[in-house]
């Protein structure tokens, strides 16, 4: 019953002094300091979720897909030599068929 009372006197105290009760709740609601910031994650971890896995190649191929992120990190390895024609083309002109793309380089088949 005590706490009863106590809830009433406030109640009937706050409405004595409606402005004050609601200017605090409309500061805290209202005040753009109050919005969470956005989580920023590392750049190597946005990195690793959008697949670029790989931060170096073995001796004989290159790097390819380079995360706009981090420079650091890549999509894959080619090896150089099935992938060692500049364009398409090359391959038509040693009469061989164009194959695959990796990295801007290219392989023919036979």
């Amino acid at each position: 019953m005590k706490n009863f009372m106590i809830f009433l006197c406030c109640i009937c105290l706050l409405s004595l002094f409606p402005n004050f009760a609601n200017a605090g709740v409309n500061f805290i609601v209202q005040n753009p300091a109050q919005k969470r910031a956005k989580r920023v994650l590392p750049k190597t971890h946005t990195c690793l979720q959008r697949g670029y896995e790989v931060r170096y190649c073995p001796e004989g191929s290159f790097a390819a897909g380079e995360c706009p992120d981090d420079p650091s990190f890549f999509k894959k390895c080619c090896d150089e030599s099935v992938y060692r024609y500049s364009s398409f083309s090359d391959c038509i002109k040693f009469g061989r068929m164009p194959g695959d793309e990796c990295g801007g380089k290219y392989s023919c088949e036979d």
